[in-house]
């Protein structure tokens, strides 16, 4: 496998919306969830890093699967391996909410969402 920095540039064109040509999907869905977003660019430039695997890794791990459960409006995770981060897509039926699903709806004045960032 070759991997170099134009991998890089290549896929985050792909991500921004530039639709580059030539683009291998296969190829830069390096994690292997049907998407190519950040985490494929991070593991791409983490192969280009540590061509071998990071030190003390066998390289690319094979994906998990992850458990989710909503219990008393508190999400749950339960996972074999560390998380990268996390993507949500909340969608909603027009007929029952302009903004949310029933079960969000519901159950909106105890949501908050926070950003963190460092």
């Amino acid at each position: 496998m070759n991997v170099d920095v134009a991998d890089v540039i290549t896929t985050i064109n792909y991500v921004t919306g530039q639709n580059p040509q030539p683009f291998l999907f296969e190829a830069a869905d390096v994690n292997g969830d049907g998407t190519i977003n950040v985490l494929d660019i991070v593991s791409i430039i983490n192969i280009i890093l540590y061509p071998n695997g990071r030190p003390g890794t066998q390289g690319i791990p094979e994906p998990q699967t992850a458990v989710y459960t909503l219990e008393n409006d508190t999400l749950f995770i339960d996972t074999p391996t560390p998380l990268a981060g996390l993507q949500f897509t909340l969608t909603a039926r027009a007929a029952t909410s302009p903004c949310c699903p029933p079960w969000l709806a519901s159950s909106a004045p105890q949501w908050k969402m926070e950003a963190i960032s460092q």
